[in-house]
């Protein structure tokens, strides 16, 4: 019995994941343990052994496995279902005891639908703890520990006890046997109950045809006004991946899924239900404009895109489930200047940033309501009356600091083009608020070296490809002369196993490329633009023709070059 006092256990779960365990009194709240997003899957070998869980969407906790230690269940916004046991005992584990015993996954099943809510506790009316759960759909699903559930129409047990009868036959006197005119009566009423169950079946189905062609007929004569199927979507940034995961979840299957987009977005790639993609050649109004269309039922689907740091725009997702009337479900995501920025906790490191001071007559509010147009993650409203903010771009790497109060605001990156962006969206915006501002750039040459070191990995992984690529098909062919490819470098052999994804990786390549040349472009212009050189157009194709032949010193060599 707990008395008042006492310290109870609280759990929790994450949008990156996480599940955590925390002890907590009158005094304090102290974590004890957690199941991490890079919990390693028992069973699992080689990445996806780590990789991210989905967002938690319940938690529960109940003796599943019977250990005498309350297991964790978990339901996630991709169906997963998990039961984590902590070991046995009595009681809530200690901290040390999880450090020593880390939790372990003893049952996972995938739903392909987000979990809604769960509860535990005997349902079915054996001696076990049970879980009852409800997805995005509309299921209601159990799932119990009990043997007997691996038969629940009894037809095993059906077949054990009639072959236990039929050796007891010998034991038992025999009964009197029917008479003739008892089997035909016995058959008689047989085929009259089938008869009438089956032309109950058939005026059924006569039914719903009726009612189907009614509909068909309103369907064709009327606009639909109303959905009738629930589509709901998330759209959240996967700072691993440097990307946004949009996931789209309908209660009925899903038939195509259309982009468009008037800001340059890179799709990456996608997961759930089996799709093709096609792609239409896009505008200067609409650069992007792709179509999924689905090719097994299926109503969750996940797109991986990346966005272009700098540009301000919307993503329009048209859903189309398979449903009658047809009725496309319109999705509007906005894209801000620096979405592909996360909040971080961590203290400005000791590097050299560039700085952007801002003084004039705005309140805090203007200021937060300004940033709140370029980045994410912002709390509605100022919660002081200075506030200080730190983001990291997932991309990148580099870092972003601002402090900002009535009449005065401070911002420090590593990144130019982040400064750039900083200025140009506050002084287009005060100008619209009639609100004069005094504004100072300090652009640090120290801060060039460092962007491009930070860089320099994905840009040299592209180039990479090009020459690997081409050592494919003369490796393919040297592997059927010579089964045995032991006497190939390592790094030779690396790029045969690996031949199949370095192909599809290469069809990228010049999205991926242009991608990443365009951010190195964009920072120079941003150097010179910031102090005070309007065009260097004249300079850009000698740093496109270094970027083509790419050398990480001669890049950084052109960058600390005059521009006159």
């Amino acid at each position: 019995v707990r008395r008042p006092g006492d310290s109870v256990a609280m759990l929790y779960g994450t949008e990156q994941g996480i599940v955590g365990l925390c002890q907590l009194d009158s005094r304090s709240m102290r974590k004890v343990g957690s199941i991490t997003d890079r919990q390693t899957r028992p069973g699992v070998a080689g990445p996806a052994s780590s990789q991210r869980r989905a967002r938690v969407c319940a938690v529960q906790t109940a003796d599943i496995v019977r250990s005498g230690m309350l297991d964790v269940v978990v339901g996630r916004d991709d169906g997963s279902l998990e039961v984590w046991s902590l070991g046995e005992g009595q009681g809530t584990p200690t901290a040390t005891r999880l450090e020593q015993v880390p939790p372990s996954l003893a049952y996972e099943v995938c739903l392909q639908e987000s979990v809604q809510s769960m509860a535990s506790g005997n349902i079915t009316g054996g001696e076990h703890n049970e879980v009852v759960l409800t997805t995005y759909g509309g299921k209601v699903l159990a799932f119990t520990p009990s043997l007997a559930a691996r038969d629940p129409t009894g037809t095993e047990m059906a077949q054990v006890e009639e072959k236990d009868g039929q050796n007891m036959m010998g034991l038992i006197p025999k009964q009197k046997k029917a008479s003739k005119e008892e089997e035909l009566q016995t058959k008689a009423e047989k085929e009259r109950r089938h008869r009438a169950l089956e032309g109950e079946v058939e005026r059924l189905k006569q039914q719903v045809d009726r009612e189907r062609q009614n509909y068909q007929r309103l369907s064709g004569e009327s606009i639909a006004m109303q959905t009738t199927t629930k589509v709901s979507h998330r759209f959240n940034i996967n700072s691993e991946e440097a990307c946004y995961i949009l996931t789209i979840e309908s209660q009925a299957p899903l038939e195509l899924i259309s982009l468009r987009a008037d800001v340059e977005v890179d799709l990456l790639d996608h997961e759930g239900t089996g799709a093709i993609l096609s792609r239409s050649k896009g505008d200067p109004v609409n650069p992007l404009l792709a179509t999924y269309r689905m090719q097994e039922p299926g109503s969750r689907f996940q797109i991986r895109l990346r966005t272009v740091e700098g540009l301000h725009g919307s993503i329009s997702c048209f859903v189309l489930p398979t449903t009658n009337p047809k009725t496309a479900h319109l999705v509007t995501l906005p894209v801000k200047p620096l979405s592909l920025h996360e909040k971080i906790t961590d203290n400005p490191p000791e590097v050299p940033m560039n700085e952007l001071r801002l003084v004039g007559p705005f309140t805090v509010t203007d200021m937060h309501k300004w940033l709140s147009l370029c980045i994410n993650e912002l709390p509605t409203r100022p919660t002081d009356d200075e506030m200080v903010i730190a983001y990291r771009s997932t991309f990148v790497g580099t870092m972003f600091f601002g402090r900002y109060s009535k009449g005065s605001a401070i911002f420090r990156s590593d990144s130019i083009t982040t400064i750039n962006v900083l200025k140009d969206l506050i002084s287009r915006n005060a100008t619209e608020a009639k609100i004069h501002l005094s504004i100072k750039v300090d652009v640090k040459d120290e801060t060039f070296p460092r962007f491009l070191e930070l860089i320099h990995p994905k840009l040299a992984f592209q180039h990479s490809l090009t020459q690997q690529v081409k050592m494919v098909d003369p490796l393919r062919e040297l592997q059927l002369q010579e089964p045995d490819t032991q006497f190939l470098s390592p790094e030779l052999q690396m790029v045969l196993q690996h031949a199949t994804e370095i192909q599809q990786q290469f069809e990228l390549q010049p999205q991926r490329l242009a991608f990443l040349h365009n951010i190195v472009l964009s920072a120079y212009r941003h150097k010179w633009r910031l102090r005070g050189h309007q065009s260097v157009e004249h300079r850009i194709k000698h740093l496109q023709n270094l970027l083509e032949s790419y050398s990480i010193e001669q890049v950084t060599a052109f960058f600390d070059e005059p521009i006159d």
